[in-house]
């Protein structure tokens, strides 16, 4: 074999082997994208359950919050009618509005079992959700503690000298008789009467409530 064809040889070996590193480079580079697109994916799934979550334990907080001022509403007006000979007809229409409402809260809270029963059947697998189920199980001091910081902010009960959030709760929905504490959502009796009006999302109708 000549010099030249030894030459020859030698740099078609180099350009193969030189095309086969290459390729695995790409190849390892297009495994390692793949991966991080499907790390990102399922990071976005646990972000959006997560998400979901929240925002049906503040519907759930909303429900309680709104049947709880509606109700004490509607047993003031239940004793303004016993007083009253005749009942006065704009009693028992607020009366009876106050009915309506608080069956359409029961409503809703049965359709937020529901949404809440079907999130935890697609709960997905990963840190950030074991994370998030974790702290509500074992850190509800330290979550309430930042809630009630955003409920100051929102100028809920905590910007306030009432201590509401400080007090607990008995709702109907807590059969067995345990108590409930909760910081302000949009559907709090104390924060209604303050800012004259309820900002909750849960309530369908107008009312002059």
């Amino acid at each position: 074999m000549t010099m030249n064809n030894i030459f020859s040889s030698i740099a078609t070996s180099t350009n193969h082997l030189k095309a086969k590193y290459h390729g695995h480079i790409q190849a390892n580079r297009f495994k390692l994208l793949i991966q991080e697109l499907q790390e990102a994916e399922q990071t976005k799934d646990q972000l959006d359950w997560i998400s979901e979550h929240r925002q049906e334990t503040r519907r759930a907080n909303n429900i309680i919050q709104r049947e709880m001022y509606v109700g004490a509403t509607y047993r003031r007006y239940e004793a303004q009618v016993q007083v009253e000979t005749p009942p006065e007809p704009s009693t028992l229409k607020k009366l009876q509005g106050c009915n309506v409402e608080l069956m359409l809260l029961n409503i809703e809270y049965f359709q937020h079992l529901e949404r809440m029963a079907e999130l935890l059947e697609r709960k997905p697998s990963g840190c950030l959700v074991h994370r998030h189920t974790k702290n509500l199980r074992h850190k509800s001091k330290q979550l309430w503690n930042i809630e009630q910081i955003y409920c100051q902010l929102r100028g809920g009960c905590c910007a306030r000298e009432c201590g509401c959030c400080g007090r607990s709760w008995h709702t109907i929905r807590e059969p067995s008789g345990k108590v409930r504490y909760m910081h302000c959502t949009g559907s709090c009796g104390c924060c209604t009467r303050h800012r004259g009006y309820s900002s909750s999302s849960v309530v369908r109708k107008k009312s002059g409530m």
